[in-house]
Order: structure tokens, then C-alpha cells, then sequence
């Protein structure tokens, strides 16, 4: 069965990738129960997220649609974790941080919440390793419940002739890369904003903490620390933009892959 066999194989991934991160930190002298926290939150994050994924290919009637819910409820959780640290307490010589309440909506914020190598809190492991069998239990409930072929949202059947403005190949290339860039771009502005918007707390952190200031001045070349955060982000901008070319190319190859193309 296919959602078995995605199923052993995200498993098996992810429990890879937690002995070796486990590894790693034990190779640097880590302590050893810190270091299985910090491997166990790392497969345990990724085993939500294919429950996550699991659940999409039921719900969804394409594999590309399965993969764009998907690779939203991932991006739309860590952007969650992401604004509650950003909304969250530091302590007062900043070398710790108490997160918001918005952290604890997002798989990424468990993760963080176990304050590895500090309080080393197992308790959201234990939600982590919940919600993966939860989501794993409900995709297979799911496809016990539908008809093979189908899909619980039907797929649209479109309009019976294509509209004059799709009557080249670019045309019709950059309408169905349309809603995917859409996104790629709010999550770009989402980013700027985000950078722009920390500025003033970069200032306000680095001077008062001497590594994160030489950080940041290292990665702004010199300048002050607030154009060293603003950096950081625009990488990230770059590399959500390199994602946007790489997925639109994908999209092309799988569709001369199928055969669709020729069509065209």
C-alpha cells in the first residue's frame, strides 16, 4: 500500500536524521541527555509533518495539491513559532527568552519549548510524538473511508475551452505558476517586514549583548547591527526565491514527465 509504504519510509528518514543530530552533539562532548532531547525533537518534528503530509495526499485529489497544502501547513506553523518568540519575553542579561503562547500552536515551538541543555523538558516531546500518531492514525481512517481515485475535495473540472490569453505556452506556463509564486511573494513581504520591523530590537540586543553584536556586524560587513539583521532576513528572503524558481521548473519537468505537455 502506498501510504504504508511513504509512511515506513518517512519514519525511517526521520529517525536517521534524529541519531545523527543526536550523534553530532555527542561527538562536540554534549551532554548526553540534552543531546537524545535534541534528536528526538528533531525526528519527532519531522513525523508530525508527514503525518501532516499524509493527511493532504488523502484530502487533496492531485499530488501537486497535496503537496502545496502541505508545504503550507509547514511554512504556516513555523511562521507561528516564529511570531511567538518574536512576541516573547528575554530575561535581563538576554540570554534566554520566554516564548509567547503562540509557540505552543506549532510543532517548531514544542520543539524549542523543551529548552534543550537548560531545563530539558520532555513534556513536548510527548505532544510531538502524539500528534504524529494522531495524524498518521487519521490519514490511514481517511483512506480506509475513500474510493480509490478520489479525493475528499473534489478536483474542479475547468472550463470546456481555454481562454484567448492562455493560447501560448508562456501563457499557460505562467498561469499555473500563479498561485504557488503568490505565495512564495507574501511570504517574501512577510520576511521584509519581519526584518524591518526587529530592527530597533537588534539595536537594543546587541548592545547590550557583545556576541550577538559581533555577529551581526560581522554579517553586515561592518555597518550597525540593525543592517546586520536586515542581512539575515534578506538571505532568507533569497532563499525563498530560489524555492519559487526551483518549484515553477519542477512543475514543468513533471508535467513533460506525465505527457501533459505534449499536448500543449
Amino acid at each position: 500500500m502506498p501510504t504504508v509504504a511513504t509512511l515506513v519510509h518517512g519514519a525511517l528518514a526521520n529517525v536517521v536524521l534524529g541519531l545523527l543530530v543526536t550523534a553530532a552533539f555527542l561527538a562536540n562532548g554534549a551532554a548526553a541527555a540534552s543531546a537524545i532531547l535534541v534528536g528526538a525533537s528533531c525526528a519527532l518534528v519531522g513525523l508530525v509533518f508527514l503525518g501532516a503530509a499524509l493527511v493532504a495526499a488523502q484530502v487533496m485529489p492531485t499530488s501537486r495539491g497535496a503537496n502545496s497544502l502541505a508545504t503550507w501547513v509547514l511554512v504556516g506553523t513555523f511562521v507561528l513559532a516564529g511570531i511567538g518568540n518574536a512576541l516573547g519575553t528575554p530575561s535581563e542579561d538576554l540570554t534566554r527568552l520566554q516564548s509567547s503562547w503562540l509557540t505552543w500552536l506549532s510543532p517548531f515551538g514544542w520543539a524549542e519549548n523543551t529548552r534543550a541543555f537548560d531545563v530539558d523538558a520532555w513534556a513536548p516531546v510527548a505532544l510531538l510524538a502524539v500528534a504524529s500518531v494522531a495524524l498518521v492514525a487519521a490519514a490511514l481512517a481517511l483512506q480506509s473511508r475513500r474510493d480509490l481515485g478520489t479525493a475528499f475535495v473534489a478536483e474542479r473540472t475547468g472550463r470546456p475551452d481555454a481562454r484567448p490569453s492562455l493560447r501560448s505556452n508562456l501563457a499557460l506556463v505562467t498561469r499555473l505558476a500563479t498561485p504557488s509564486i503568490a505565495g512564495w511573494v507574501i511570504g517574501g513581504v512577510l520576511v521584509g517586514a519581519l526584518a524591518t520591523a526587529l530592527g530597533a530590537v537588534a539595536d537594543r540586543v546587541g548592545g547590550e549583548n557583545a556576541a550577538i553584536a559581533d555577529v551581526l556586524e560581522k554579517l553586515s560587513g561592518g555597518e550597525d547591527m540593525r543592517t546586520g539583521l536586515i542581512v539575515v532576513f534578506f538571505i532568507m528572503l533569497g532563499v525563498l526565491a530560489a524555492c519559487a524558481g526551483v518549484q515553477t521548473v519542477i512543475r514543468a519537468r513533471q508535467d513533460e514527465v506525465r505527457g501533459t505537455a505534449e499536448l500543449v
